[in-house]
């Protein structure tokens, strides 16, 4: 399977999860522990790229849902002017309606909301990979700083960044 196929497979799959199961990914993808920035600053670009990859993809589906919704619209619109034959009175509202409830217009409608629903969650887990990329860069900063001042923010043996790197030593 190649990569649009990977992509679309975890997109249909994200879409359907229930909120349980989608705050356990996001918890995964976002928590770290203290002890591990230097791996997690190694890991985080390529986690990243991948879900903004899958976003992209995701972003191309909901562009060519648009495309073709607006597409048969049109296509509709203008078959039925020709039907009533010109502007013998009928309004643009009474098109409207009639493309509207279009059995095959309410079906690419509602399959352009399920591409909208699956962007707008992977939307929402790159936005938080780009809030732990500042975390990242905040903890990295105050790690350089522990060590250079040769003191611990943290006494605390389990969380003061120094305090475990010292001990590694």
């Amino acid at each position: 399977m190649d990569s649009s196929g990977v992509a679309g497979k975890l997109i249909e799959n994200l879409s359907k999860i229930e909120r349980k199961s989608y705050d356990m990914i996001a918890a995964t993808l976002i928590n770290g522990n203290q002890t591990e920035i230097n791996r997690q600053c190694l890991n985080h670009p390529s986690t990243y790229a991948f879900y903004a990859g899958i976003l992209a993809t995701a972003k191309y589906k909901v562009n060519i849902s648009e495309h073709t919704l607006d597409q048969y619209y049109s296509e509709r619109y203008l078959a039925i002017k020709e039907e009533i034959g010109g502007d013998k009175g009928v309004t643009e509202t009474f098109i409207k309606q009639k493309i509207n409830t279009d059995e095959k217009y309410q079906t690419l409608k509602l399959n352009l909301y399920r591409f909208q629903q699956e962007e707008g969650i992977l939307s929402a887990i790159v936005k938080s990979l780009e809030h732990k990329k500042d975390m990242l860069f905040s903890l990295a900063s105050n790690f350089r700083a522990e060590i250079k001042s040769g003191i611990s923010v943290n006494e605390n043996d389990e969380s003061g960044i120094a305090k475990s790197i010292r001990k590694d030593k």
